[in-house]
């Protein structure tokens, strides 16, 4: 099959394309991923969290050719290394110290907002206004792409970004009241 067709299937959340992209991929992104990361379990992890930001920015990418497609792939890999990297870093030395600082655990309320966000997400999914908003604020989308993607004008997008945020603060209003 088409490698560009693909792609372009898969930006349009087509999960048998993302398999396929995975299949194909899969092995030599494992190589590179065991490359950066001696650690079987760490390198297992780091792939499968480069694949998911991978399908996370697809549609941000400009195909050229095969071979762009792993360059792509290889990018995210050593971005996510480093970023795995850091955060090992830190939980050695917090080791070392044997305490804990708040400021080293930042926004844990905001973790834990984004968890509740996202169950919420799994009930309203047919919602487009509250879609919209994920893939504004969690999948970082610009309204230019999200207006391309609800075939909408670019200041309906900013709309309907703003009715699904809406939606999910009554909706959180409404589960903080319901356990009080």
């Amino acid at each position: 099959m088409n490698l560009e067709l693909l792609i372009k299937r898969a930006v349009h959340f087509d999960l048998d394309a993302q398999k396929e992209l995975f299949i194909l991929f899969h092995h030599r992104l494992w190589n590179l991923c065991r490359k950066y990361l001696k650690n079987k379990t760490d390198a297992e992890d780091l792939l499968y969290c480069s694949y998911q930001s991978f399908f996370k920015t697809l549609h941000k990418f400009r195909y050229s050719d095969d071979e762009s497609v792993m360059k792509w792939l290889a990018g995210i890999a050593y971005i996510n290394t480093q970023e795995h990297q850091r955060k090992k870093f830190r939980w050695v030395l917090l080791q070392d110290d044997m305490e804990i600082e708040t400021s080293v655990l930042p926004d844990v309320e905001n973790k834990m907002d984004h968890a509740t966000l996202l169950s919420m997400v799994m009930k309203h999914k047919d919602n487009k206004y509250v879609m919209a908003f994920i893939l504004h604020v969690v999948m970082d989308w610009d309204h230019e792409e999200i207006s391309g993607r609800f075939h909408l004008a670019k200041r309906s997008s900013h709309m309907y970004v703003s009715r699904g945020r809406r939606h999910l603060q009554d909706q959180l209003r409404n589960a903080k009241n319901s356990f009080i």
